[in-house]
């Protein structure tokens, strides 16, 4: 039986990991299902150039909370996001997972993992919400393993959302 990938959530975020994301974000089968706007990468190399290492994790956390996925080797490989949602006591999850590589390896999966009990047992939201695309189904499947079910469909995405009585309840099965 294969092992599963264990991952961590680092929330200090250094020049490697700036040009790591530089790398990944430039990558369009990386970004194909990614929402990020246009100027995203010369946004992070300005942030290189012109603003001091101490300040990255400042900056990467002003509309909610961002995290390099590391490898069990404490390697980077990936990326996770929280956007807020104000008018709720939820939050957006963004992942990828940079390193194509490693695809298909269980790494979203435990890196979803360990972001919901961060979601739900330190920031104490209600839900968590995750907009994939349709065309997007190692997403949907990563998703779907960590306890998301589909809420809504559109045309381009589905917004699949789990709530912390849903987590909790299934952590006590397992």
């Amino acid at each position: 039986m294969k092992k599963a990938a264990s991952v961590f959530l680092c929330a200090d975020i250094n020049s490697n990991d700036i040009m790591n994301l530089i790398k990944w974000l430039q990558d369009e089968s990386v970004t194909q299902f990614l929402n990020e706007y246009e100027f995203a990468t010369a946004e992070l190399n300005y942030l290189y150039d012109n603003v001091p290492e101490f300040m990255y994790t400042f900056h990467l956390n002003h509309s909610g909370r961002f995290f390099m996925i590391y490898s069990e080797h404490r390697e980077p490989i990936g990326f996770l996001r929280f956007n807020d949602i104000s008018d709720q006591n939820a939050c957006e999850i963004v992942f990828a997972i940079g390193e194509k590589h490693l695809w298909g390896h269980g790494y979203g999966k435990s890196a979803v993992g360990e972001a919901l009990k961060y979601a739900f047992f330190e920031r104490r939201v209600e839900k968590v919400i995750a907009n994939i695309y349709k065309g997007n189904l190692r997403s949907m499947r990563t998703v779907s393993r960590c306890g998301f079910r589909p809420e809504l469909s559109g045309n381009k995405l589905t917004r699949f959302t789990v709530t912390s009585d849903d987590f909790i309840s299934k952590a006590k099965i397992v």
